[in-house]
């Protein structure tokens, strides 16, 4: 996901380059909107990995010798 915002900010800089300003903004906009998602989505998915994780006591823990 973070690959298509990336993609769309390339296309809104060059769109704006060649003087479509309207067609800029917008993929502009698209290309934050799809940062921010990926960002939270990120986000969410760590704190939920954090929390299903459990506490291993040390003498629970295997050596690999």
């Amino acid at each position: 996901m973070i690959y298509w915002s990336f993609i769309t900010f390339a296309v809104a800089l060059t769109s704006g380059l060649f003087g479509f300003g309207g067609a800029g903004t917008e993929l502009a906009w698209l290309g934050q909107a799809l940062f921010f998602v990926f960002l939270t989505v990120s986000v969410l998915l760590v704190a939920i990995k954090m929390a299903r994780d459990e506490y291993r006591p040390a003498e629970e823990v295997q050596d690999l010798e």
